[in-house]
């Protein structure tokens, strides 16, 4: 994060928003870009036509999504662990 706010229009689904945040610039644009690609998505792909409804389905994939991304992130940091208490049993025995 940056420490100072920065003011963004941004354009999602069609609506525009005044975003304020101390994020990088590049982050800002790419979960904009994400959030309006999965809003289309579902709507495309659903019968859903209500906004509102079509949203909380975006937060929900996204939530998932980053719940899926820590999973995977916590069994390859218990896989690490692993590797290296077997490299440093290794070092012990040489």
């Amino acid at each position: 994060m940056d420490s100072e706010l920065k003011k963004y229009r941004a354009r999602i689904f069609g609506d525009t928003y005044s975003i304020v945040s101390d994020e990088k610039e590049i982050l800002i644009l790419e979960a904009v870009k994400v959030v309006d690609t999965i809003m289309r998505e579902i709507a495309d792909a659903s019968q859903v036509v209500d906004p509102k409804k079509i949203a909380i389905l975006t937060a929900l994939k996204i939530a998932a999504r980053s719940l899926n991304f820590e999973a995977v992130m916590e069994q390859e940091k218990r896989l690490s662990s692993r590797i290296m208490n077997v490299l440093d049993m290794q070092d012990a025995v040489l």
